[in-house]
């Protein structure tokens, strides 16, 4: 016995087939969009910031930088697991009466010659972002600490807020897009706040 379909109800199979792949295409999406924009508050040495759920966090009193010199004013440093060549890093430091954003950018700019290899500063300017005032420092060095790999060149930018009686530093580093990291980094960067208070 043969069993006929009539082209009609192909059809409708068809479209339904369609409009069910459509919709859980869709779903999965949203589904998908909804985990990548989960947040998870970090709070370290007075600084809270928010951060992809997936993303690796480091807290410490004292840094390591991945050229193996310390930074005893890093409090926080965070990357996607991806991408590991970019990294936001939050650091605090202290700041008399009578220092500026842009002593302080100084002084940290001279440790970063001290440190790095051929460290170089591209920019230094205030900055207004999203109504926080503060001063930027554009900046590129090069890391040859690997023997097992070429030197790779870094950019990055650090943001200084003046937050009472300490200045944060809120910084991107990365040997990828820069332009495109910075895009993402500067909402982070006037998110980053003192004491847990946003």
């Amino acid at each position: 016995m043969a069993i006929t379909v009539s082209n009609e109800n192909a059809g409708r199979s068809q479209w339904l087939v369609l409009w069910l792949t459509v919709i859980a295409l869709l779903l999965g999406l949203t589904l998908k969009s909804a985990a990548a924009g989960q947040t998870r508050e970090v709070t370290s040495g007075g600084v809270t910031v928010g951060l992809p759920t997936k993303w690796v966090v480091e807290t410490f009193g004292t840094g390591i930088l991945e050229t193996g010199t310390t930074d005893p004013t890093r409090v926080l440093a965070s990357w996607d697991p991806l991408d590991p060549g970019t990294r936001y890093l939050v650091s605090l430091m202290p700041v008399d009466a009578e220092s500026s954003l842009a002593t302080a950018a100084w002084a940290r700019n001279l440790q970063r010659a001290q440190a790095l290899s051929s460290y170089r500063v591209l920019e230094q300017t205030p900055v207004t972002l999203k109504g926080r005032d503060g001063y930027k420092v554009a900046f590129a060095y090069v890391d040859a600490s690997a023997l097992d790999r070429p030197p790779v060149v870094y950019l990055g930018t650090d943001y200084y807020f003046l937050e009472g009686d300490q200045v944060l530093v809120v910084t991107l580093e990365t040997h990828h897009d820069y332009e495109a990291a910075l895009v993402k980094f500067r909402d982070f960067a006037v998110a980053v706040s003192m004491g847990g208070a946003r």
